[in-house]
């Protein structure tokens, strides 16, 4: 499945679908999360993050703020995880 998720991420690309691009890595970051690969999780909610961040579309770049910081939570890096989620929080009221 992560296979067909990253052709879906490179056609995506090459097409210039940022925002289907950003759920597609957000997906596979999900994925990677579940598996325990939490370095590879957080690299990709980190590409979804900077995705979202560019057309502005708050909902979704707090939900990757809020994927990250679980991911960054889950390797111990406390102080970023709460940073991550505090900030995904401001983005969901302020929505």
């Amino acid at each position: 499945m992560a296979e067909k998720r990253d052709s879906l991420v490179a056609l995506f690309r090459e097409l210039g679908y940022r925002q289907n691009m950003a759920s597609a890595l957000n997906n596979l970051g999900i994925e990677a999360h579940v598996r325990g690969d939490l370095t590879r999780a957080e690299t990709l909610y980190g590409e979804a993050l900077a995705l979202h961040r560019r057309p502005g579309n708050r909902r979704r770049e707090a939900g990757s703020l809020g994927e990250l910081g679980y991911a960054v939570g889950g390797s111990g890096d406390w102080a970023r995880a709460q940073h991550l989620v505090e900030e995904s929080i401001e983005r969901l009221t302020a929505i």
